[in-house]
């Protein structure tokens, strides 16, 4: 699947062809991998490009006429910007803080030592970009919110030139057989236009970004995303002296793949930030190589001073989803069963900024008044729900770092499928791994004594403290 995926990409490595998301197989992962069950089910030839679901035809999800200002404009006052840092808005009021959600005080630190950051803000919130901005205005971070919307003449140039490749990928299908067959047809259906526009919309205020503000240097964060490598694309077209940064801040769990897939080096990174020593180890390890250098950076995730629940005499369960509405439904529901099996074990149920209880109980088709007694509903910090803890139930998120950091015994839940998504799936000392509620039951009854030491010392290599001289060193030579 993987290789199909790579064929069709390296096949004509245009901008239209490397935005469609589709073609990026992130990880192993249930809420990934679903997108691809079609290749292997006969259901391909059921979507059509003009079928009814398109988004051509489908104008609230087509999303191309402009509901609010499209434009980026350079504010009168504005400095010369060295550095433009692409992050991600994800709850509002991540805009009361002038640290950024993903880079941290990486920005505030380069104001201090006399670099000139531009933060751009994907917004991934429900509310309109112009309410956010005049909100960001407020902070001493210099901040551009992204609009989610481009004039309808761009709107409509992107609709047709992506239109335009993906009829080219399906008449090339008829050339192929098999997987590769399959995945063209796949890559080239209307379901691939959505997250494409997406793309392409980044790629365009980016290029604005570039020419209002000519830096010498781009930052991203780095999942393995199409826009992502769409925004190396068009930086390297603007101006290839400019360097691309890419900051692996986030997990990488087994079997993950666009992460580490060149794509040459219009569209690979010039440099990779890694979070520490263990996912720097991983890209080394990749069978095939970047156009990339690597570094370590470190992460805010880093050695977090977390008091530790030894003194607390309640078994109390924390429950860390990520923010993917279908794992939240996986361990609220197991949470549910284990809360009614252990009616004397409390479970804090936490969220992801990115979703909402409302929308979670919602698809759980359930009351939050009809959940059981020994079920709270956190609103409190993540540094506060641990220091009340004993365990962690969790599945792919990165917030189990902190839960361990601050003693926490970290408990798994596994399916059946055999796949795992837990990043700590190199190391088995000091965590559980449970399939139903009797298993759990048996974890936390049991009073051996809990040792977690060596996990700890994973975790501080994985992610490790913030290097803040290697950036800078970086900066000053690129500026």
């Amino acid at each position: 699947m993987c290789d199909a995926c790579d064929q069709v990409i390296n096949e004509d490595k245009n901008l239209y062809r490397v935005s469609i998301p589709w073609l990026h197989v992130l990880r192993e992962h249930p809420a990934s991998l679903r997108q691809y069950e079609c290749l292997f089910n006969n259901n391909v030839n059921d979507d059509v490009l003009y079928s009814n679901n398109s988004l051509l035809v489908n104008r609230k999800r087509l999303d191309i006429f402009p509901l609010e200002s499209h434009k980026i404009t350079k504010s009168n006052n504005s400095k010369d910007v060295d550095v433009v840092i692409v992050s991600h808005i994800v709850n509002v009021e991540h805009l009361d803080s002038n640290e950024d959600f993903y880079f941290g005080d990486i920005p505030q630190y380069l104001i201090n030592n006399r670099v000139n950051p531009l933060v751009v803000l994907i917004n991934h919130t429900n509310e309109k970009t112009e309410s956010l901005s005049k909100k960001a205005v407020n902070s001493d971070l210099p901040r551009i919110i992204l609009p989610k919307n481009l004039s309808l003449i761009e709107e409509m140039h992107n609709i047709f030139g992506l239109i335009r490749e993906m009829l080219k990928i399906r008449l090339s299908s008829f050339r192929e057989k098999g997987l590769l067959k399959q995945t063209m047809q796949r890559a080239s259906s209307a379901k691939g236009l959505g997250g494409a526009l997406s793309s392409l919309r980044i790629n365009r205020q980016i290029k604005q970004i570039l020419k209002l503000y000519n830096p010498k240097v781009i930052i991203t964060t780095y999942e393995g995303h199409s826009w992502e490598r769409v925004v190396y694309g068009v930086v390297n077209k603007h101006n290839d002296n400019i360097l691309r940064i890419a900051y692996q801040h986030s997990v990488i769990t087994k079997n993950a793949h666009s992460i580490f897939r060149s794509l040459g080096k219009k569209y690979d990174p010039d440099l990779i930030f890694t979070s520490g020593f263990i996912t720097k180890n991983f890209f080394q390890k990749s069978p095939e190589k970047m156009h990339s250098r690597l570094e370590i950076l470190g992460s805010k995730k880093s050695s977090v001073n977390i008091s530790t629940h030894d003194q607390k005499k309640r078994q109390i369960c924390l429950v860390l989803p990520e923010g993917i509405i279908d794992e939240c439904i996986t361990l609220f529901n197991f949470s549910i069963k284990c809360a009614n099996f252990l009616p004397h074990i409390v479970f804090i149920w936490r969220l992801h900024p990115v979703i909402s209880f409302k929308e979670v109980l919602r698809c759980m088709d359930i009351n939050s008044d009809d959940l059981p007694k020994n079920i709270v509903l956190s609103s409190a910090s993540l540094s506060e729900d641990i220091i009340k803890s004993n365990f962690a139930l969790y599945r792919g998120t990165t917030a189990i770092i902190e839960a361990i950091y601050g003693g926490l015994m970290p408990i798994y839940l596994a399916d059946d499928s055999g796949m795992t998504i837990d990043l700590l799936f190199e190391i088995d000392d000091g965590k559980a791994v449970v399939r139903n509620v009797n298993e759990f039951s048996m974890i936390i009854k049991d009073n051996s004594p809990f040792d977690n030491d060596k996990l700890v010392k994973y975790c501080e290599s994985y992610f490790t403290q913030i290097d803040y001289s290697a950036l800078l060193n970086e900066l000053k030579r690129a500026i």
